[in-house]
């Protein structure tokens, strides 16, 4: 709590120089008073806020790749790397091939309607041809490389520390605290080590529903978080036979 006081402090005095309210930041370089776990590290809603604001001062494209990471819960690289082939927006169901995955098994992700908003914007942006959906100006490749660097310009910019990977754990804790169940929300991001082998391929295609539902029930949150619309999240339910 310190740490995000310390955050909101540095942001306000930060705006207040860029006004010409005042002429220094005396918070600018004060340490942070607390140690900050990065890898258990999850965007409090105000964070979220300011971070999705911030993606709308990027590149379309790039803001795309990160709203992407942050609805879907998937990892960076596989968001970078999606290719046309692998996604259907009419059915909203995108398909990760077993090569571009963390374990080797191919992932079945629905889409949730944002997400379908926000792949058929790029779609609109990008050339008939070009095989990846976030493609860099040339469509030569995607935006990979590009991508790796925006973490680093959004901590300059908002203050308080951020990794790519801080969206992933994000979604898990806002599905968790949604009342997703954790085997669900372990599918929805693709972590499967330790199931018996023999229900790997079994689950891949049965759990495509609570996949489904428990990814809209996170978008449900997020839309709660980032326009304060009351009654927005419908608490979880497993789907019934």
């Amino acid at each position: 709590m310190a740490n995000r006081v310390l955050a909101l402090v540095r942001g306000m005095l930060n705006f207040a120089v860029a006004h010409e309210w005042v002429e220094t930041n005396p918070a600018a370089n004060i340490k942070k008073p607390s140690p900050e776990p990065t890898r258990d590290r999850v965007l409090y809603a105000a964070e979220i806020r300011a971070l999705w604001d911030a993606l709308d001062d990027l590149s379309p494209t790039m803001g795309r790749v990160f709203k992407t990471r942050l609805l879907t819960g998937q990892r960076g690289g596989e968001v970078v790397r999606m290719q046309w082939s692998d996604v259907e927006l009419d059915t909203g169901m995108w398909t990760i091939p077993g090569n571009e995955t963390k374990n080797g098994h191919p992932h079945r992700v629905p889409l949730t309607t944002p997400v379908v908003a926000l792949l058929r914007e790029q779609r609109a942006r990008v050339p008939e041809g070009v095989p990846w959906v976030f493609s860099n100006a040339h469509g030569s490749g995607s935006v990979h490389h590009r991508a790796r660097k925006v973490p680093g310009q959004l901590t300059r910019r908002l203050g308080f520390h951020f990794r790519g990977h801080d969206l992933r754990r994000t979604v898990a804790t806002g599905m968790a605290e949604s009342g997703v169940l954790v085997q669900v929300i372990a599918r929805v991001l693709n972590h499967l080590d330790g199931a018996p082998r023999a229900t790997k391929a079994y689950d891949r295609h049965t759990y495509d529903a609570e996949k489904l539902q428990a990814l809209q029930t996170w978008a449900r949150r997020l839309d709660h978080i980032l326009t304060g619309t009351k009654s927005a999240v419908v608490p979880f339910r497993t789907a019934t036979p």
